[in-house]
């Protein structure tokens, strides 16, 4: 029983708690979703510097992905720190550990269900599953103080097996969702 609770907890970390993360090379990229918009598809991730005060820059060099049926393209666009879609960002100030949020463009069809490969400053992860706007998907408005919410459903591949994860009756405690967790075997 002890061993199993530890995977289902590195399942929901891993994949519906967004602790998917990158070491890039100044600090962390940790994924939040991927998702279809009306020019490809979205994936939101932060960016937390690990270094001193740095002023950086990103562009669509550092991300690229395959797609499903083997496709590999870098990204279109980029944006970071609330900044607008474009082939880089401008040099932005950066303070060790302080999140910063980044966008990644992928101009593939909209109708793509998942990234095969998200390469991100060339480390890849695998499987990366990729929403539809119209699926209900974890919440980024507030949730008023003891409101239950249901977080929704991902895809999980943990040790080459196939899990689908979903969270219900979530509550916002100190700033972190504690929910129901359903863990079910295969697609």
């Amino acid at each position: 029983m002890k061993s199993r609770m530890g995977m289902v907890a590195l399942l929901v970390g891993a994949t519906v708690g967004n602790a998917q993360s990158w070491q890039g090379g100044h600090g962390q990229y940790q994924l939040g979703a991927c998702y279809s918009v009306s020019t490809g598809v979205r994936c939101d991730l932060t960016y937390t510097l690990q270094e001193d005060q740095n002023q950086l820059q990103f562009n669509t060099d550092l991300f690229e992905t395959t797609t499903t049926d083997g496709k590999t393209l870098k990204a279109s666009k980029v944006a970071a720190a609330g900044g607008t879609l474009d082939s880089r960002t401008g040099f932005i100030s950066m303070y060790r550990n302080v999140p910063v949020k980044v966008s990644v463009l992928f101009a593939i069809p909209t109708t793509t269900t998942s990234l095969r490969v998200l390469t991100i400053e060339n480390i890849p992860w695998e499987n990366i599953p990729v929403r539809n706007p119209s699926v209900p998907g974890p919440s980024t408005t507030p949730v008023p103080a003891g409101a239950a919410v249901n977080l929704g459903t991902t895809q999980a591949v943990v040790g080459g097996k196939a899990y689908t994860v979903s969270l219900t009756h979530c509550k916002l405690n100190a700033g972190k969702y504690v929910c129901t967790a359903t863990v079910t075997p295969g697609p």
